[in-house]
């Protein structure tokens, strides 16, 4: 027997998956917001493009230990900006892999807690 009682259309699984999502807006607070929306887009960009200048100048100024201070500054932030901006110094060569892989875990680790 299916839980949920809306099995004319799709069952429980999709009852439970609205009923689950209302009730994690509920709890935090938050509505949808609009997926093509420009705001979020330029807010990451200026984000992102402040991130990339802020690791290009802690790496000519204070070496591998700036960027790997930057990383961990830039992740408790937004983890996506330092691990675009650090791939795109490997990819360009003007960033050894060791040392970006140490900076995107670095940048990463702080959000895995």
């Amino acid at each position: 027997m299916m839980a949920g009682g809306d099995r004319g259309r799709g069952g429980a699984v999709p009852a439970f998956e609205k009923e689950g999502t209302a009730k994690k807006r509920q709890l935090l607070g938050t509505e949808p917001q609009e997926p093509f929306s420009l705001g979020p887009a330029l807010k990451f960009a200026a984000f992102f493009v402040a991130i990339l200048f802020v690791a290009k100048i802690a790496k000519l100024y204070l070496g591998n230990e700036g960027l790997y201070l930057a990383a961990l500054a830039s992740g408790l932030a937004d983890v996506d900006a330092i691990t675009l901006s650090i791939a795109e110094q490997t990819k360009s060569l003007s960033l050894a892999t060791g040392t970006g892989a140490i900076a995107i875990t670095i940048a990463v680790v702080p959000t895995a807690w």
